[in-house]
């Protein structure tokens, strides 16, 4: 390789990067993008939401993420997550009365990973996450096999993006009900 040649490679670093987004399917480019998105407004909705009195468990688990893992996972853990992250911490029993509405999988499956992780909020999104990875590959292989190739990436891109799209990464359920259902 010539010292022109070179030069010419280092002038355009952003062209590598744009053949490997290229090379990447669909599925994986969909993902990334939308959650991508969807983290930067979460955090942006985090940091500009007035404050409201978090229930039980929240005010701990918002003390353990600190302001700036509270930014980018507030939006991951409110609501219903909470259920969940006690059922996985604690179980259905005494302390977990009238959460039996709650099916056991994806709790469980919190549980086990925040074993290695050590969190229970971060455990809860990579197991969404990596169910919602897992099941815009299976639906669009399906939609592919089906309808084709172009049909199946319109389809991945707008369940990626759709405005409710952003629960299946939060610390719920829907991902791994989608991935399931594809499955």
């Amino acid at each position: 390789m010539s010292v022109g040649t070179a030069s010419i490679r280092l002038a355009r670093p952003g062209r590598a990067l744009v053949e490997t987004v290229r090379a990447t399917s669909m599925p994986v480019r969909a993902f990334v993008l939308s959650r991508l998105l969807v983290l930067a407004t979460g955090a942006l909705g985090v940091m500009t939401m007035t404050k409201h009195a978090p229930f039980h468990g929240a005010r701990d688990l918002l003390h353990q993420l600190g302001p700036v893992g509270n930014a980018l996972a507030g939006s991951v853990d409110r609501f219903d997550a909470n259920y969940y992250l006690d059922i996985a911490s604690h179980g259905y029993g005494v302390a977990s009365s009238g959460h039996l509405a709650f099916y056991p999988l994806y709790p469980l499956t919190i549980r086990v990973l925040s074993l290695l992780t050590g969190s229970g909020v971060l455990a809860g999104f990579l197991v969404s996450a990596v169910a919602f990875q897992a099941a815009l590959i299976l639906l669009h292989r399906l939609t592919e096999l089906e309808l084709g190739r172009r049909a199946a990436d319109v389809t991945v891109l707008l369940l990626a993006f759709a405005p409710l799209s952003f629960f299946f990464t939060a610390v719920y359920t829907e991902s791994l009900f989608l991935l399931l259902s594809v499955a």
